[in-house]
């Protein structure tokens, strides 16, 4: 039914507002246009209209803030989003990142124990009875100022490879 139509059958002048709501109403009867527009004049005389008409309008008020506050929830959904994928790329590039670190630091680490095998000396022992002791690449260590041992042996008593200082007839450094 149109706005003409509800104006025509009634005799009441709706504004377009208030029309929005008797159309409402409308659509939910069961009947004819007649039949409504005698309901709706008995409902305005008992105040009946008044009552639903009040409530219609809560009703769309509610809607609206739920459509309002559904609308700024979802643009923080979306910031949200847009911020953890943000964060999500920050952290797979620092990850990225530190992978590349710890590399180079692995690489560094090797480099510097080429240099430090590089620099020790091949250190051969010769004692007076002419015995021959190669250390290898191992520190000497000395016990006191009477003896010494290989770095590599484990401190006890009696100790297996250790050497007086007097025993010493050479030393040689290739």
């Amino acid at each position: 039914m149109m706005l003409t139509e509800f104006i025509e059958r009634t005799n009441y002048p709706a504004t377009a507002d208030e029309y929005h709501y008797i159309e409402e109403s409308y659509c939910n009867y069961n009947g004819n246009k007649d039949d409504f527009c005698k309901a709706w004049l008995k409902d305005k005389k008992s105040g009946a209209w008044a009552r639903e008409l009040e409530l219609r309008k809560r009703m769309h008020a509610m809607v609206e803030q739920h459509k309002k506050e559904m609308a700024e929830k979802e643009e923080n959904l979306k910031f949200y989003r847009e911020q953890h994928a943000v964060q999500r790329n920050e952290i797979k590039e620092l990850k990225e990142d530190a992978q590349e670190w710890i590399k180079r630091f692995d690489e560094l680490k090797k480099q510097a124990d080429e240099r430090e095998l590089a620099a020790r000396k091949d250190v051969t022992i010769t004692l007076k009875n002419g015995e021959q002791v190669n250390t290898g690449f191992a520190e000497v260590r000395y016990i006191n100022n009477n003896g010494f041992c290989f770095a590599n042996v484990v401190e006890q008593s009696g100790w297996t490879t250790s050497y007086k200082m007097d025993d010493i007839a050479g030393i040689t450094i290739a």
